[in-house]
């Protein structure tokens, strides 16, 4: 392959990095294209040489350096962004409501049923804890920090 369609191929594929890693990346497959040793790529670079090899490899085996096949770390996401609005909604219609009632209330408007946990972690990250604050002589049971 010539290495202006090289060049080219490469930026197509590795948009989602970074300015300095797709820089990198694209150097490391041209250097290697133009017969330089992996031990070399690294000195002129100044990575690491483990780097370079994966990096080759990865390009040799899949035509790209990014792995097709390779899926993001982690659990998906029970509830969307639309589901903790219908929280938000039901902790502000319900202030004194159980934990449990929450999960049918969810299960009812989502139709996802989660752990008592899951929907703990769930408040959470909106910004709901269990704290009480009084306002106006009536107590609420979840506050919403804002």
């Amino acid at each position: 392959m010539h290495k202006k369609n090289i060049s080219i191929f490469l930026k197509n594929i590795i948009r989602k990095f970074n300015q300095y890693d797709a820089w990198k990346i694209e150097r490391i497959i041209l250097l290697h294209n133009d017969g330089y040793s992996k031990r070399q790529i690294a000195n002129l670079l100044y990575i690491g040489e483990t780097l370079v090899k994966k990096d080759i490899h990865i390009y040799a085996k899949w035509g790209c350096v990014v792995n097709p096949w390779k899926l993001t770390p982690g659990r998906k996401k029970v509830f969307s962004r639309s589901d903790m609005n219908v929280l938000r909604d039901i902790v502000h219609e319900h202030v004194d409501y159980y934990l449990d009632e929450y999960i049918e209330e969810m299960q009812a408007r989502t139709g996802k049923r989660v752990s008592v946990s899951t929907l703990w972690r769930s408040l959470a990250y909106c910004g709901i804890t269990r704290k009480k604050q009084d306002n106006n002589n009536y107590s609420i049971h979840y506050y919403i920090v804002t």
